[in-house]
């Protein structure tokens, strides 16, 4: 009976979405009012459409092109309920990405204000809203926007931090640093012997938290004795969690995750998470395996969001709800994941 139960707990019924695409960059999806937009890179377009509260398209896509036609490594989107702010990398080469913005109609169907080029950058793109204002993350700079795009103010951040807004339009900020200290020796067997340490802080109004890593090599004779690597598989995850937020480094053993406040909770998993994002109470991480696409409310059940599936990003659409946007094949799917109360498990 338990058995069955928890299926029932974790049983999938809810809305979703899916949009074919030739050639795929990047998504992105924003909730608006009472329902969302979600937008997407097809070759050297970007689309937009307006989605109803069960994700459902409420028109047609609005399309409009890059400014030098090439592809989108980058996307992001934020709305303050009248309109549409949408920034994107146009890649120009090799470790070559220009950043831009535009505006759209809160309907997403046609262009308020811009393309503006921004500066060249290959940090991702993120966008927030603080007090009606869009906030924008270009080139380790935060900078505020009107609705027009008029650049009101900056601040700086540390170099190579990923940061994240939250509904508020606090910013969060993952910040890695490693230092290396190394000896050296030996006449008819020259050797040298490194020691690395690495931090990834993670730090938010509410305070900081912080991971340490280390690892060495040893080299002698051209010979490696040891050789151990860098522990971080990719770069930090910080995501918004209620007012707060919440980061994650991910290790070939899995990854470690907390809340970004003093005092905040942590957890420890097994699975190399690919995004993670919460609602101020239930994180919802996401990983990939064998079976697919897994999802889990860190401390309960994981269950499985798609067969097949991947680049997922979880963008928080209420107090109980997430939306999962993901690739599967050639389509691009968005599913909502919601709560259950009282016992914390999932359905979508």
């Amino acid at each position: 009976m338990n058995a069955v139960l928890l299926a029932l707990l974790l049983s999938v019924a809810g809305p979703e979405t899916s949009i074919a695409v030739g050639d795929l960059g990047d998504l992105a999806l924003v909730p608006v009012r009472d329902g969302f937009v979600i937008a997407w890179s097809d070759g050297p377009r970007i689309y937009a459409e307006q989605l109803d509260a069960n994700l459902q398209p409420a028109n047609a896509p609005f399309s409009f092109p890059l400014v030098v036609p090439s592809s989108v490594s980058s996307l992001a989107l934020a709305s303050n309920g009248t309109s549409v702010l949408v920034t994107w990398h146009e890649v120009r080469g090799p470790n070559v990405e220009a950043q831009y913005a535009a505006i759209l109609d809160s309907g997403a169907r046609s262009i308020v204000a811009g393309p503006l080029f921004m500066l060249m950058s290959t940090q991702p793109a993120v966008a927030g809203v603080k007090d009606g204002k869009y906030r924008v993350v270009v080139a380790s700079q935060a900078w505020t926007l009107d609705d027009h795009l008029a650049i009101e103010s900056t601040d700086v951040l540390p170099d190579g931090s990923s940061a994240a807004f939250s509904p508020a339009g606090e910013m969060g900020v993952a910040n890695r640093t490693t230092s290396v200290k190394c000896q050296s020796g030996g006449f008819g067997m020259p050797w040298q012997a490194c020691n690395y340490d690495e931090a990834v802080t993670f730090t938010a109004p509410a305070g900081r938290s912080r991971f340490s890593f280390q690892w060495r090599t040893f080299l002698q004779n051209n010979q490696w004795l040891v050789k151990e690597t860098d522990p971080l598989l990719r770069p930090p995850l910080i995501g918004p969690h209620g007012a707060g937020f919440v980061g994650a480094v991910v290790t070939a053993d899995g990854a470690k995750v907390c809340e970004v406040r003093d005092g905040g909770r942590t957890w420890t998993t097994a699975m190399p998470l690919l995004a993670i994002a919460g609602n101020g109470n239930d994180v919802l991480a996401i990983w990939r395996e064998s079976l697919g696409l897994r999802v889990m409310f860190l401390g309960n059940e994981p269950f499985t969001l798609s067969d097949d599936g991947d680049v997922p990003k979880i963008v928080p659409a209420g107090s109980n709800a997430f939306v999962v946007l993901f690739r599967r094949g050639s389509s691009i799917v968005a599913r909502k994941v919601t709560v259950q109360a009282p016992r914390g498990r999932a359905v979508r």
